[in-house]
């Protein structure tokens, strides 16, 4: 008979017959004995279901911003003037320096040519 004990992967709101009742959504990881879905946090996302821990949760995409908790994807690009290494959070973080160039989406600074 079943515990009343959650998989992990799973999601189990109150009255569920199963621990494998509904798969933890996209954004989200389900611990093994958690009734509630934890959010990934900002500068992560997870887009496929049953995530177990943390460590399913995906660092955001170099180039990308991850910036609320809980996203399915990267939810915008780096915007210009700045560049955003992988699990970045804010956009405005990292500011291009003199020298450089920084077109939306960056992953890192771009050396200027000379004379430009």
């Amino acid at each position: 008979s079943w515990n009343g004990e959650c998989s992990a992967g799973y999601h189990c709101p109150e009255a569920s017959t199963s621990p494998t009742q509904q798969p933890c959504p996209k954004g989200h990881y389900c611990k093994q004995g958690d009734s509630e879905t934890q959010k990934c946090p900002a500068g992560m996302y997870r887009n496929t279901t049953q995530g177990e821990s943390l460590a399913d949760c995906t660092e955001c995409t170099a180039g990308w911003v991850c910036s609320e908790t809980g996203l399915e994807v990267p939810d915008k690009k780096c915007p210009a003037g700045y560049y955003c290494r992988p699990r970045t959070s804010r956009g405005d973080d990292s500011a291009c320096t003199p020298g450089y160039k920084c077109p939306e989406g960056s992953e890192d600074r771009q050396m200027c040519q000379p004379g430009t």
